[in-house]
């Protein structure tokens, strides 16, 4: 049914599932949303259409005040004991490379 059953940090709004703004776990305002790279968003995207796994999948995002972020996400799809797909069970980490 495309229910999350948890989540945290900016996977929705990654997703393009999220909107209105919010504050995240630790209660900082994420009032800007976007700055997503388009290019990598869409091939993350195209994966998750096409039911494919995905292993530390690289995403960058811009801060408003230009701050790039980079994150590394995994996924795997989940199915029912008919085969149906039901979802996706996966983890993500914003990484910082070492300098």
């Amino acid at each position: 049914r495309g229910d999350f059953t948890r989540v945290s940090g900016p996977v929705m709004e990654l997703l393009g599932l999220r909107a209105e703004p919010q504050a995240d776990a630790k209660g900082d305002d994420m009032s800007w949303q976007g700055g997503w790279d388009e290019g990598e968003r869409a091939a993350l995207q195209t994966r998750i259409a096409a039911r494919l796994p995905f292993l530390d999948f690289v995403i960058h995002r811009t801060q408003a005040g230009g701050q790039r972020q980079q994150y590394r996400i995994s996924g795997q799809p989940m199915f029912d004991p008919m085969c149906r797909f039901v979802g996706y069970r996966g983890t993500g980490v914003e990484f910082m490379p070492s300098r």
